[in-house]
């Protein structure tokens, strides 16, 4: 089969496998990628090396693990991120992009032990904002207060066109939740607790910078 990546996005997902499995603990599951390619905008297209993908596959962990009981059905999500798995080569800056660097960055989680994360990002007049990047911070981000890093985004979109945005998988903790456009002044939420099965609603109001 083929996916096109951009489309899962906001909640929205697609079936790839299933499998009968023998009752037991699973950490693991891999992935054979076949090829790959980038198709920009302009409808230039760029191969892309796939490390191991077609061999050994690519190696996603499952955390927590799943365990499955005789007779139990268990969804596994594998979360790609898009943001951290492509990197452009050439110079970027001035729209001469050559190919890219494609390590693949694939979060695994069972669904069975998560929640999501659901709202809507508006403006100061409740306008929709699109295109606002929402992003889910690691639990230890919002209790140390430190400076955002790469690492301790679990997980981000993108708003869309009404403004709404869904995040789906997250494990059960309290996380912050920040939002942030060009010319606008982001926002974070704090303390924003993710329960196993449920959906916690975070709005955003976004003001001019």
């Amino acid at each position: 089969m083929q996916i096109d990546l951009l489309e899962l996005t906001n909640g929205i997902s697609e079936k790839i496998a299933s499998a009968d499995l023998e009752p037991g603990a699973y950490d693991m599951i891999r992935i054979h990628v076949l090829d790959a390619k980038v198709l920009l905008n302009d409808g230039t297209e760029f191969d892309l090396k796939v490390p191991s993908g077609s061999t050994s596959g690519l190696k996603v962990k499952i955390k927590p693990e799943v365990v499955i009981q005789e007779g139990q059905t268990s969804d596994i999500l594998l979360d790609f991120d898009v943001s951290k798995s492509f990197v452009a080569k050439g110079n970027v800056s001035a729209g001469l992009i050559t190919g890219f660097n494609f390590k693949p960055v694939i979060r695994g989680v069972y669904l069975g032990a998560a929640g999501r994360i659901e709202g809507k990002v508006t403006d100061s007049a409740g306008n929709p904002v699109e295109n606002a990047w929402v992003k889910v911070l690691l639990p230890v981000t919002a209790a140390a207060g430190e400076e955002e890093t790469e690492d301790q985004v679990l997980m981000s979109t993108y708003s869309g066109a009404d403004g709404n945005f869904k995040l789906i998988g997250i494990p059960a903790a309290t996380y912050a939740v920040s939002c942030e456009l060009e010319e606008y002044a982001g926002v974070t939420v704090e303390n924003v607790e993710v329960k196993t099965g449920s959906s916690t609603r975070v709005d955003f109001v976004l003001l001019k910078d």
